[in-house]
């Protein structure tokens, strides 16, 4: 086994390395395109905004693609829902399609752009699109292309509306303010199982983005909340503060971490979500939050119900960070604030009665050696860890097919191992 001394200094050199590895580039075919989800449906239009991208990458606003006017569409019925994909979308209340980028240039399928000229707030429209997962010159990435946008009267869209449709086409998310900050109101996206009700007691997982504590979207961990929801589970999916968007360090990522676990354990009756069953999950510094969230002592926020615990009842983590203390790198985005490094490095606070921990690593990955830290002393303790390992793949392996794949059966195995699942017989 490795003494302190060299595990910290693995780590060092870990992390000097780490910004530079990036995701790992695979060989394949210059595009393949999955359908994932088929959504045909009657909306209503709700006009054009000017919206911002998430702050994701070096590129944004102005050369990321992902900021400008916006189409804004509600929707009043699904017409026809299909989802020959695994990890396909669930049924939507909202859909937003860009029509013009940072510059307030067209951009679009111009068939779609002249219809959306048309259109005024409270039209009716047919609308449909896709969702695809598309693999291009070895990145993947989900795509949502409109097929059909046709605006039809108000009688068309009454006799619509008055066609009775089946449980199963009711919408499966829903959106929730879980906290109010003086920066931004936090969003919690939470996916409904089929036939749940609000008396139910399921098992409740909680996932967190990754991006360095300055970036990232909501929208990263939809495949594994969509199966999780398919398989029984409440999933849901967090936002909260980053330093690109709010100007905040990882203290207030945790801290808006700590505040999601606790609003859905708070909430759990109107959820239909069990208190005791609580799984917090995330990835990369998404990762880190879940750990912290279960780990690190204090750092709840203020004005919160303090015996409500923030505390989850296992985690799933994918290539997390799990220390800051004695990592110049990390310690940096803190103001080199020992007594707070330590207290946001969740292998140091590990005890034996810690939630059961999954953790999920690419060999490749500079991060992995935090990983071997938090098992080695997860077995000195008698704690519960298991760790999934990917040969030769590099961090934010998991996004991408099959590791994907592989990584949420992997999940879904532990969740099963703790009995908040019941055993897949499709293997799936």
């Amino acid at each position: 086994m490795r003494g302190p001394a060299l595990l910290v200094s693995a780590l060092v050199v870990a992390l000097v390395n780490f910004s530079a590895a990036g995701a790992d580039a695979s060989d394949g075919p210059p595009e393949k395109r999955e359908l994932l989800a088929n959504h045909e449906t009657l909306a209503v239009f709700d006009g054009v905004n000017y919206r911002l991208c998430r702050g994701r990458t070096a590129l944004c606003p102005e050369r990321c693609g992902d900021s400008g006017e916006f189409a804004n569409f509600r929707i009043k019925k699904y017409l026809k829902y299909e989802k020959p994909g695994q990890y396909g979308d669930p049924q939507q209340t909202t859909f937003l399609a860009q029509v013009s980028d940072y510059h307030r240039r067209p951009k679009g399928d111009p068939r779609i752009l002249e219809t959306v000229k048309t259109l005024k707030p409270g039209d009716h429209v047919l609308l449909s699109w896709r969702h695809d997962y598309v693999t291009r010159a070895g990145a993947s990435f989900p795509e949502r292309p409109i097929v059909k946008l046709e605006k039809i009267d108000d009688a068309r869209a009454e006799e619509l509306m008055t066609t009775s449709a089946p449980a199963a086409e009711r919408p499966q998310a829903k959106s929730f303010v879980y906290k109010k900050t003086k920066q931004a109101d936090l969003e919690l996206v939470v996916h409904y199982p089929p036939g749940w009700k609000e008396t139910d007691q399921r098992p409740a997982i909680v996932f967190f983005f990754g991006g360095g504590w300055s970036g990232g979207t909501i929208e990263q961990f939809t495949p594994q909340a969509t199966h999780l929801a398919n398989r029984g589970m409440v999933a849901a999916r967090a936002d909260y503060r980053v330093k690109s968007r709010h100007g905040v360090t990882p203290k207030e990522c945790v801290e808006d971490a700590k505040s999601a676990v606790r609003w859905i354990r708070q909430n759990a009756a109107e959820l239909g979500v069990d208190p005791d069953r609580i799984v917090a999950g995330g990835g990369s510094a998404g990762g880190h939050l879940a750990a912290c969230t279960a780990l690190t002592p204090g750092l709840d926020a203020t004005g919160e119900i303090a015996q409500v615990s923030s505390k989850p009842n296992a985690l799933a983590l994918f290539n997390p960070v799990l220390r800051f203390s004695g990592i110049p790198r990390l310690m940096q985005r803190i103001g080199d604030d020992e007594t707070l490094g330590k207290a946001i490095s969740p292998t140091l606070h590990l005890t034996k009665d810690s939630p059961p921990t999954l953790i999920l690593f690419g060999t490749a990955d500079p991060l992995a050696v935090m990983g071997d830290e938090f098992m080695e002393r997860s077995k000195e303790l008698g704690h519960r860890a298991e760790l999934f390992t990917a040969e030769g793949q590099n961090h934010g392996f998991f996004n991408r097919s099959p590791w994907l794949e592989k990584t949420t059966q992997r999940l879904d195995e532990f969740l099963v191992s703790l009995g908040y699942l019941a055993p897949n017989p499709e293997g799936k």
